[in-house]
């Protein structure tokens, strides 16, 4: 009898199956004449919105996995203000099933096939309207896939860049996504975020698959699935599911490399010795007194001495030297002196060298993320593995933007040398965040409340942990890129100031004060496209750019004047670089200095081209949504 009813029991569930994401509250039947694949859920900014609790119940369905990256989605949709949720209860992420191929499919437990994506608007929406959007398309701000059981929450997601990175004086690495929403296709910029499958992968894989599904948007290499990263990393074994372990900065290296991209790796200090490519210390903008005081800070520190000594004053004067020929070497030598004093959270001289080692990562790093590439960011100090996205600027300090698996999307810090954990975990449980003043109020871990976003101070950030601190960077570039944007920075300092000062280069010389740089990665096609545009009523500039040889990959280099507002578009000086030359020898084939335009082609007999064009600033290179190759 027991074995009858069984069989009637499994009969009426195989004729009626009931959605494994309907919840308690909501049963969908599934057959050929009524088939519900997607709801409309409204929404409010309130903490204690009805909508945005049903949708929470929805995705978590009672699990209790880690959801910390889906509060700090929430978070960020409720700055876009977003007023409807649409449900697609039967969706296929690629992502995830091949998650579920390479690892839930061995297990004894039923993998699902399907997956829930929730998709978020600005404006109001009606069911009937869901198959034909008129303007409520332009009002779209991302998705989230969400996993089911009890893996982590947050699948794939794109959601769309919180408005202080999408301001003028942001850079971000953002790239335009494309969604097919019930036949539709819609678009929202963000950066890509996946929470790590914990089993099967870890944080490295998803900061890696962030780096590759960039790559992929931006054009530059075919669509790689979390699973094939993980594959890429470690031996498959069928019917031997292994939890992988964390990866080395070498092994990052090599999965990029597997999938056709190269590895440009930097070390900072808080990694043995920092391996910076090397720049003219005045390129940093630090002020001569602030040199100086650090210097005899670390004098004494060594030594004991009065600071008033002629000693004293002999050593700062070379430390000032080294700093302005050769930055890296200062900023390694006092941070052996100073990295391991138990007083780092108060200690002025250690906040100070803090900020100049931020101030020549920034340098190193920004022009990849201006230029569409997001950064791998490896911690050392508790391993973990993290992706830098965006960089803004709060009220003249810069605030770093980063993807954390364990926390969620756009966590903000004011340091990328010291970075907080619990900072990041503070943001990830602020429900809402509102204005950028508040940004260094305290946070609050009550999930009830609205109060704004919190970065911390440095001095604060320092007193809890560092454990987010960054000790390498690792970008996946294209293959045939060796030149590093600071190679081409460095190169062009020299250029202009022999320019300037026929020959003589000297820090006291060269008026940096004077000029604002900006520094790009991009195709040479792309750059010659950018500049035809500008000249196509003056046939030989456009002859020029449509006809002149660019390597592949160029290092653009613009220099601006100081005295122009930071979102003016006016460029007085542009430098190309051969994106295949190195650091110590970067190969300058294109050079703008006012209306005077020269270009060495790279083969045959060196042969200069001259042209004069009627304009003495042009607008700011703009990069394509995708590469042109």
């Amino acid at each position: 009898m027991l074995a009858t009813a069984c069989g009637k029991t499994l009969e009426a569930a195989d004729r009626t199956r009931t959605h494994p994401y309907a919840g308690p509250a909501r049963s969908i039947t599934f057959s050929s004449e009524n088939a519900t694949y997607a709801d409309v859920v409204a929404l409010q900014d309130d903490a204690d919105d009805d909508g945005w609790r049903r949708i929470k119940a929805l995705a978590m369905q009672g699990r209790r996995a880690h959801n910390a990256p889906w509060r700090r989605c929430v978070a960020v949709l409720k700055e876009h203000h977003a007023r409807s949720c649409v449900i697609e209860y039967h969706y296929v992420c690629l992502d995830r099933r091949s998650e579920t191929a390479s690892f839930a499919a061995q297990l004894d437990s039923h993998p699902s096939r399907v997956s829930i994506r929730l998709h978020f608007f600005a404006k109001r929406l009606a069911t009937e309207r869901i198959y034909h959007l008129d303007d409520e398309a332009d009002s779209y701000l991302g998705y989230i896939v969400c996993r089911v059981g009890e893996t982590p929450l947050v699948g794939r997601a794109v959601i769309k860049l919180p408005p202080y990175l999408a301001d003028a004086s942001a850079v971000t690495a953002a790239v335009w996504e494309r969604v097919n929403f019930f036949g539709q296709y819609l678009r929202v910029q963000g950066v890509p975020f996946m929470q790590q499958d914990a089993r099967f992968a870890n944080c490295a894989h998803a900061a890696i698959w962030s780096s590759l599904y960039t790559a992929y948007r931006r054009g530059r290499i075919g669509r790689v699935l979390i699973a094939e990263v993980v594959a890429a990393s470690d031996e498959f074994h069928p019917m031997s599911p292994t939890i992988p372990l964390g990866l080395e900065v070498r092994e990052v290296r090599k999965v990029f490399r597997h999938f056709g991209l190269s590895a440009r790796t930097f070390d900072t200090p808080q990694f043995e010795h920092s391996d910076l490519p090397n720049i003219p210390g005045s390129i940093l903008r630090i002020p001569k007194d602030d040199i100086d005081r650090l210097s005899l800070a670390t004098f004494a520190e060594r030594t004991s001495r009065r600071t008033d000594s002629a000693e004293a004053i002999g050593y700062a004067e070379k430390a000032r030297e080294t700093f302005y020929k050769r930055p890296i070497y200062y900023v390694d030598d006092a941070w052996v002196t100073w990295s391991n004093r138990d007083d780092v959270a108060t200690n002025p001289a250690y906040h100070l060298l803090v900020q100049i080692i931020d101030t020549l990562l920034d340098l190193c790093v920004r022009p990849y993320v201006e230029s569409g590439f997001p950064v791998y960011c490896h911690s050392s100090d508790e391993p973990h593995a993290t992706v830098l996205c965006g960089i803004a600027s709060d009220h003249g300090q810069f605030v770093y933007y980063v993807h954390d698996d364990q926390f969620g999307p756009y966590l903000g810090t004011k340091t990328l040398l010291l970075a907080s954990k619990a900072t990041f975990q503070h943001q990830s449980y602020t429900p809402v965040t509102t204005g950028r003043r508040e940004l260094t109020q305290p946070a609050t871990t009550d999930e009830s409340r609205s109060s704004p976003q919190a970065i911390e101070p440095l001095a604060r950030s320092l007193a809890i942990d560092v454990e987010r601190g960054i000790s390498n960077f690792v970008v996946a570039t294209p293959q045939r890129l060796t030149l590093s944007p600071m190679g081409a920075l460095a190169a062009t300092y020299r250029t202009i100031s022999n320019l300037l000062s026929e020959g003589t280069d000297t820090a006291d010389f060269f008026p940096i004060d004077y000029f604002r740089f900006r520094t790009l990665i991009m195709l040479g096609l792309d750059y010659k496209r950018d500049r035809r545009t500008h000249f196509r009523s003056s046939s030989r500039p456009f002859a020029f750019f449509s006809s002149f040889h660019l390597a592949e990959w160029v290092i653009v280099v613009e220099v601006s004047s100081a005295t122009t507002p930071p979102e003016s578009s006016d460029v007085s000086y542009e430098f190309v670089y051969d994106g295949t030359s190195d650091d110590s020898h970067p190969l300058l084939q294109l050079s703008r200095v006012g209306r005077q335009i020269a270009g060495l082609h790279p083969h045959g007999d060196p042969t200069m081209t001259r042209i004069n064009i009627t304009r003495e600033v042009l607008p700011r290179v703009t990069l394509p949504e995708k590469a042109s190759k």
